[in-house]
């Protein structure tokens, strides 16, 4: 899969993301990382770790509810317009970056790292770095519960995805776009609202999806890789399953 993309249409895309909410104090849990001494100056940023930091509180805020035995990891791609030189995300390493140490963020088999939740990580201003041109690289958050089908998707992860993804994406909204989420929404969360439709990323080619819940049954607007996902729906619970059915080569 090139991308587990939520594309948050007309109310993430326009708008940039979604009102903040008030101000939630959630625990930080503090992670011990083996660092190295660094020399030089900084390399640009992927992405700031104070960038991340809102998405990372919001998964530990909402994960007893959403998905109690899931995880929070995050996947790189290689963007489309990147050069052909680049390496592939396999081949690129990602580390934690501070003022004078670093730790290399190790890649799974599916290209994604899990980025600590972590308070002296944000004072000392961290960042995320790659050793190949920042702009050629994109992230996406990835959440997945145990036991899940290969063809299918929990729906209470992909709700921990949105939250995790517009918290992340606010930081750098215009004052603006804020306000006009903040109107839009109520001053709620965006993909708690009916507002606009919510796109997600199949691994491959759709010939069709469909949430199942015992014996309830919707079929989803698909095209391409891409399928309609009612996140904000509560008729669905979190244990509901976004089944696929891939095409054919």
């Amino acid at each position: 899969m090139k991308r587990n993309l939520p594309l948050l249409v007309a109310a993430l895309v326009g708008f940039q993301s979604y009102a903040e909410e008030a101000e939630k104090t959630t625990p930080v849990t503090e992670i011990a990382l083996q660092q190295v001494t660094v020399t030089g100056s900084r390399t640009q940023p992927f992405k700031p770790y104070r960038a991340m930091f809102p998405g990372l509180k919001a998964y530990a805020r909402l994960q007893a509810s959403l998905g109690p035995q899931s995880q929070l990891r995050f996947r790189i791609f290689k963007r489309d317009e990147a050069d052909p030189s680049f390496p592939p995300p396999a081949s690129v390493k990602v580390s934690l970056r501070g003022p004078e140490t670093s730790t290399v963020l190790a890649l799974d088999a599916d290209d994604r790292f899990v980025l600590p939740l972590s308070q002296t990580l944000y004072d000392e201003d961290f960042d995320i770095v790659l050793n190949q041109p920042a702009k050629a690289y994109g992230w996406m958050p990835d959440v997945r519960s145990p036991n899940v089908p290969q063809n299918a998707r929990r729906l209470g992860d992909i709700r921990l995805e949105c939250s995790v993804f517009t918290e992340i994406q606010k930081v750098d909204m215009s004052f603006a776009a804020r306000t006009a989420i903040n109107v839009l929404t109520l001053g709620g969360d965006i993909c708690a609202a009916k507002v606009g439709s919510f796109f997600f990323t199949a691994p491959q080619k759709l010939a069709s999806a469909r949430i199942v819940e015992g014996d309830k049954t919707k079929v989803l607007k698909t095209w391409g890789t891409s399928f309609e996902v009612p996140v904000a729906d509560k008729s669905w619970s979190n244990e509901a399953l976004i089944e696929f059915e891939f095409a054919g080569p």
